[in-house]
């Protein structure tokens, strides 16, 4: 089971069918069984029960979540999938020691790819949206796999955690598709 995490201040905000709901679109038509939970709701047997984890994007202007980043220190040790889109890749960041910076984009970009990885060579184009207000770098113990500007995806070495600044669920949708299959 896939936990899709909200990660937008409010519950069901407007934010959910901007951010999630694409996510839960590309999950159904792919037959993957998954739930949703907001970020503040996710349990201790969630984390246990789970086998992979998405965290979805926010708006511009919501920072709860890398405000509360402390509850998410399951994330330096969980050895399951992880999938951070936008705010989940600066969350995992953060998690892990790195700093966000001010960097405000919004439209499509190319992507440099910059170390082989099996996840983003399913990505069938390298043009992907982006839609954010900061940039994290990349944390100790994790791999830099692609950048315009700034960095757009890394890993975390030795794991299939991920994290990227682009939204996939917008541009690039195979790649939540594969990540979920993996």
């Amino acid at each position: 089971m896939i936990i899709v995490v909200e990660t937008a201040a409010r519950k069901n905000s407007l934010h959910f069918f901007e951010f999630v709901k694409p996510i839960i679109d590309i999950l159904d038509d792919a037959g993957m069984t998954f739930i949703v939970r907001h970020f503040t709701d996710i349990t201790k047997k969630d984390i246990e029960d789970a086998e992979k984890f998405i965290f979805c994007g926010n708006g511009l202007q919501d920072q709860k979540i890398l405000i509360e980043f402390k509850k998410f220190a399951w994330l330096k040790t969980t050895t399951k999938p992880v999938l951070g889109i936008c705010a989940g890749m600066q969350l995992i960041g953060k998690v892990h020691g790195a700093r966000t910076r001010q960097k405000t984009f919004i439209g499509v970009s190319r992507l440099q790819f910059l170390e082989p990885d099996p996840l983003m060579s399913r990505m069938s184009k390298y043009d992907v949206y982006e839609l954010h207000n900061f940039a994290v770098a990349v944390p100790k113990g994790f791999k830099e796999l692609a950048e315009t500007d700034i960095p757009m995806a890394f890993k975390k070495d030795g794991s299939m955690m991920y994290g990227v600044m682009f939204h996939p669920e917008v541009m690039n949708k195979e790649l939540i598709k594969a990540f979920a299959e993996m």
